[in-house]
């Protein structure tokens, strides 16, 4: 048996779509007019999202001036004993350097020292972490060598009073530091004499330890010249002890293996002075402070404590024993 299904399709008479059209007309017709009438009303208000933008606070854009060029020939010196460490520029022993507000600066510099040194616009003195305007030559684990000259070229974006020094740790504390003004105000650079060679002592800096003590007539210490990470402190170390005193006997025949596991290099010796490091005593010197060991280099010295007194052991780089690797060597 056949089902048949009939399509049924709704047909609209003429007279009605014409209706329809017209309602459409109307709606256009009278909305166009209710904004034309609100049409000042419509212009005098944002819309929602503008006005949620503008309620959002903005962030002040600082603006940096264009500032002027300027070049400063600055050379690493050392004294002949190397207890004394400064900048020079055009005789002047660590001048004051002033600048403006968004200069261009250029440091030319060459060492002249036996020495490697390092240079920074630093806001610490006495952290060579704490470089500023991206003003660094050489580093305290890559500084410039004796007889080479760098340059950097940097842009003065803070005012304020900084420093620059040189960036191998216990140089600055040495004399090798002078001050950096950058000033809001446009104005010639000005270089003035500053303040000389000032050295200070870290009050970190560690001298003495636990007990070492010789039982016979020869004693070997096994040693590390070590480093914190950012370089502040320095120190020698011994079967975990931070600058051990060391006690012997006159005549005791002392052997010292020195391994350097920091990244900057070192030198050892015992000496009558700890804040001369050309005043060696019992010929105990490993490296010196123009020949140091490198980082990860080790070394021995055999040498025999023949004098009674109370003496240091200390790294022979200038500044590190300011820096905390300085030890008491007693001879009874």
């Amino acid at each position: 048996m056949t089902t048949e299904s009939k399509n049924l399709i709704i047909k609209s008479s003429g007279r009605r779509t014409a209706k329809g059209i017209a309602i459409i007309l109307i709606v256009m017709v009278v909305g166009a007019a209710i904004s034309l009438a609100y049409k000042d009303v419509w212009s005098k208000y944002p819309p929602l999202r503008v006005l949620n933008q503008k309620q959002q606070p903005q962030t002040p854009v600082e603006t940096i001036p264009t500032g002027e060029k300027r070049t400063f020939n600055l050379v690493f010196k050392e004294s002949e004993d190397f207890t004394q460490l400064w900048f020079e520029m055009d005789g002047v022993k660590n001048p004051d350097i002033e600048v403006s507000l968004g200069d261009e600066i250029t440091i030319n510099i060459v060492n002249s020292g036996l020495m490697p040194h390092a240079f920074g616009v630093v806001s610490d003195p006495n952290d060579v972490n704490s470089v500023i305007f991206n003003s660094a030559i050489g580093s305290a684990n890559k500084p410039l060598s004796p007889g080479m000259s760098e340059s950097a070229t940097f842009k003065v974006t803070k005012p304020g009073e900084y420093y620059y020094i040189c960036l191998v740790p216990g140089h600055a504390l040495q004399g090798m530091k002078g001050k950096f003004i950058v000033k809001e105000s446009k104005g010639s650079a000005v270089t003035t004499p500053g303040t000389g060679i000032e050295t200070s002592t870290p009050t970190s800096a560690e001298t003495s330890g636990p007990l070492i003590v010789a039982e016979g007539n020869t004693l070997t210490i096994d040693m590390q010249f070590k480093e914190s990470e950012d370089f502040a402190q320095l120190w020698f170390e011994s079967n975990g002890e931070k600058n051990p005193t060391i006690k012997v006997k006159a005549g005791t025949q002392v052997t010292i293996n020195i391994v350097n596991s920091g990244l900057m290099p070192h030198a050892f010796g015992v000496v009558s002075d700890p804040n001369d490091v050309n005043s060696v005593i019992f010929n105990s010197a490993i490296g010196s402070a123009n020949k140091p060991l490198l980082s990860n280099n080790s070394a021995s010295t055999t040498f025999t404590a023949d004098k009674p007194g109370e003496y240091y052991y200390i790294c022979l780089v200038p500044g590190h024993a300011l820096q905390g690797m300085k030890g008491k060597f007693i001879v009874e």
